[in-house]
């Protein structure tokens, strides 16, 4: 029996994370009042915005939706996003952290995580085969991301029964830019919409049509919604009420994880833990 190659790809703040980092930026640095007045400011206009979008989303919704005009659906959640963005840029938020303070953060963090062991396990799993992990984020730092992917997939290092394909990462998400003493002076988005993370799942996902190949995508958010559907498998890792919201309104069944058995369409499939995920790859075995 020929072994399943999976080709995953996953969200990474409140994913492979408990949180959002971005949530934890007054952390990683000792704000000024200004800074902090500043930071208040960012996150209320952004809760504003968001709330309002929202709203536009769900009064012209309409009764279903395909996989073709999905992205066009979301548009208020994308342009949410896009302003949150702009709100980092203008009031330059990120600028003067530097890239150790990312690291370490990103370190600490991950290393409190009580999913670790099944994350390595779906990640470095000897039994499972993987040919690209791919972490598609919104996160604006993509130190913070390596750091924390570098220590996930350190044990397996060491680990001498090694998958005959050996696991390896790509990161599509945003940039922060440097200066030559490593500290911030702004950053480049890439990742920033339900769009953008679809464009870069088809384009990957359609260079590797190879037999016995399962596309996964593991998220949370709205904007999200659309490249799970596309996966062969979609794995809506804790769904809250307004993603819930979504799927009712268009139709889109939401059923346990241990109810699937094969690829079918607009069907989304809820996990809680990466326990779940570890199992439901492990059935392919």
């Amino acid at each position: 029996m020929k072994k399943v190659l999976f080709q995953i790809f996953t969200d990474f703040d409140s994913t492979i994370t408990p949180f959002d980092f971005c949530t934890k930026i007054p952390l990683l640095k000792s704000y000024s009042q200004t800074e902090l007045e500043k930071w208040n400011t960012v996150s209320k206009l952004f809760g504003v915005h968001y709330q309002k979008s929202t709203e536009r989303l769900f009064s012209q919704l309409p009764v279903a939706c395909t996989n073709e005009n999905i992205c066009s659906i979301l548009k208020p959640m994308d342009d949410s996003e896009e302003y949150g963005v702009s709100l980092l840029q203008e009031y330059q938020i990120l600028n003067g952290l530097t890239r150790q303070q990312l690291c370490q953060f990103a370190l600490s963090n991950i290393q409190q995580s009580n999913e670790l062991e099944f994350i390595r396990s779906v990640f470095s799993n000897p039994n499972i085969l993987h040919q690209t992990v791919y972490i598609m984020t919104t996160n604006w730092s993509q130190d913070v991301v390596s750091t924390s992917m570098e220590y996930i997939m350190q044990p397996n290092k060491q680990n001498k029964e090694e998958s005959s394909i050996q696991t390896q990462f790509e990161q599509f998400g945003n940039q922060m830019l440097f200066n030559n003493n490593d500290v911030c002076v702004g950053f480049t988005p890439h990742c920033t919409t339900s769009k953008s993370k679809l464009e870069f799942f088809k384009a990957h996902a359609n260079k590797n049509m190879i037999e016995n190949r399962i596309t996964i995508y593991i998220g949370d958010s709205i904007v999200d919604v659309p490249t799970l559907l596309h996966a062969d498998l979609g794995l809506l890792f804790k769904p809250g009420h307004t993603v819930r919201k979504l799927c009712n309104v268009l139709r889109i069944p939401i059923l346990s994880v241990d109810e699937y058995t094969k690829r079918t369409s607009n069907v989304l499939y809820e996990v809680d833990n990466w326990k779940q995920i570890q199992k439901v790859l492990e059935r392919f075995q």
